[in-house]
């Protein structure tokens, strides 16, 4: 009896199959680096996109004394400025400028379009709801409920959180990301974070700027902006301190 010749077909399969995971490998690298660029343009047309929030401790803790000066109420949130002087008051359809003598002035505005939702649409318009599904995938429903957690997370990103050995899902969610980021015309190289026990936001803008706008979010959910005109820093994380 010959002896029989060993069967090929298990080389076959194994080749086919090195063959198969080669090119798969091949394809999520390539993909994966057509995202990096991607990014890598956005990078270019909007270099603010690199800067993220730094953490501000304004002193705002739990008893953290009110400023010993008359109360500044607009819709169901109240705070208090240290300066002196009645301020001049006007008033329009979204929120109200308070201005001091000395050139001091805040100007306080009751936000309604910080719905995660209606801010995706107006970017993506038809391919904004794939965008919400990776989103909530990669970080929970909560970031399509949560105005704050959603500027929080789009703050954050930065194209240096992406290199070529990322995973590509991971790079596709980031990209996304930071093209909501790039339309936040409120992006300012200088971007701190705060918490106090009644709200929690962000800070666009140092001192010398000549104008410094604030997100805010009060704990119920309720999203204002403040902007503030000719105030020290000091003066800034008081006002944030004593909001209720």
């Amino acid at each position: 009896m010959k002896p029989s010749k060993p069967s090929t077909t298990p080389l076959v399969v194994a080749g086919a199959t090195a063959v198969f995971f080669l090119g798969a490998a091949y394809y999520a690298i390539s993909a994966g680096k057509e995202v990096v660029y991607a990014i890598e343009r956005i990078a270019e047309e909007s270099p603010q996109i690199y800067i993220v929030p730094e953490k501000r401790d304004i002193g705002a803790g739990d008893d953290q004394p009110l400023i010993a000066s008359p109360a500044i109420t607009f819709s169901d949130m109240l705070f208090r400025v240290p300066w002196q002087g009645e301020p001049q008051e006007t008033r329009g359809i979204r929120g109200i400028t308070y201005a001091y003598p000395d050139g001091r002035s805040v100007t306080v505005v009751r936000k309604e379009d910080q719905e995660p939702r209606a801010v995706i649409e107006h970017i993506f318009g038809d391919g904004a709801q794939p965008v919400m599904e990776r989103l909530a995938s990669a970080y929970g429903p909560g970031i399509l409920e949560d105005p704050f957690l959603f500027l929080e997370t789009v703050l954050s990103s930065s194209p240096e959180n992406i290199t070529f050995l990322t995973l590509q899902s991971r790079a596709e969610t980031e990209r996304i990301l930071l093209l909501i980021k790039q339309d936040a015309s409120i992006l300012n190289e200088n971007i701190y974070a705060f918490n106090t026990r009644y709200v929690r936001g962000f800070q666009f803008g140092k001192e010398d700027d000549t104008i410094i706008a604030v997100d805010l979010f009060k704990r119920d959910g309720t999203a204002y902006s403040l902007l503030i005109k000719g105030v020290p820093q000091e003066d800034i994380d008081l006002m944030l301190a004593s909001i209720r």
